[in-house]
């Protein structure tokens, strides 16, 4: 592949990290009209330095408008409350249906989006202070 068709397979792989390397050859053929094989479009992932790796995700939902003036009015509320009054909340053992993995260069993360609203299979809450394990309940 010549330089310019590399880096037009660089930017697809950026826009669609978690893409299979058949949807990888698909979405080059589209733009391109090269067709390569699977196992090419593995040798040019390695060359371009893109390495397959658990993603980063966070919810499309914290990116909006109404989320970030809320967070700025709950920091501002809180900044007042001393450490030994605060317990925090937190759940573990959701399962959410996405792709878990994506490509991105060497030692950087593979980033992607997930849906805020989680499904059902939560197992387990707990509550902490500073000091101690407050409470905790399996489901």
């Amino acid at each position: 592949m010549r330089p310019q068709e590399l880096e037009i397979l660089a930017e697809l792989i950026e826009q669609n990290n978690d893409a299979t390397l058949e949807e990888l050859c698909e979405l080059l053929k589209e733009k391109t009209g090269i067709g390569i094989s699977r196992v090419t479009m593995g040798r040019m992932t390695k060359k371009l330095n893109f390495t397959w790796k658990r993603k980063t995700t966070h919810p499309t939902e914290k990116e909006s408008e109404r989320v970030q003036k809320l967070r700025r009015e709950f920091w501002n509320e809180i900044r007042s409350v001393p450490v030994r009054d605060l317990g925090f909340i937190d759940e573990v053992g959701v399962k959410a249906f996405i792709r878990l993995n994506g490509r991105a260069k060497k030692g950087q993360r593979a980033r992607g989006k997930r849906p805020q609203k989680r499904r059902k299979n939560v197992s387990s809450i707990g509550a902490i202070s500073h000091q101690s394990i407050l409470a905790y309940i399996n489901l």
